[in-house]
């Protein structure tokens, strides 16, 4: 709805990323992909998981262009097209915790 909206008052978007891991920039796509043409151009919006030491998803693969940040804007697999790699999550997890939810009474 923002994005009909954005276009009928001749507004463009940009969707940008800090420091974030791949799931929050696969999100940040998905949501560009819906806005099309009002989506800015942004190439280097998208370093941030080529500035990470290790990266805990694939995000990466994604990248058309690593010099310039260019990425695949929607995935080639379901959901957001990442992957976790556990091992290195589990390695930079500082605390963790479980939510269980159950039905109502």
């Amino acid at each position: 709805r923002v994005c009909r909206v954005g276009e009928q008052l001749g507004m463009r978007f940009l969707f940008n990323s800090m420091l974030e891991g791949g799931i929050s920039q696969a999100a940040q796509l998905a949501v560009a992909s819906v806005c099309g043409a009002n989506a800015l151009p942004c190439g280097h919006c998208f370093f941030s998981t080529l500035r990470l030491a290790e990266n805990f998803t694939n995000f990466a693969s994604r990248y058309i262009d690593p010099t310039t940040a260019t990425v695949q804007l929607t995935p080639d697999t379901r959901g957001l097209g990442v992957e976790l790699n556990h091992s290195v999550l589990q390695r930079i997890t500082i605390q963790s915790h479980e939510f269980r939810f159950t039905s109502s009474p």
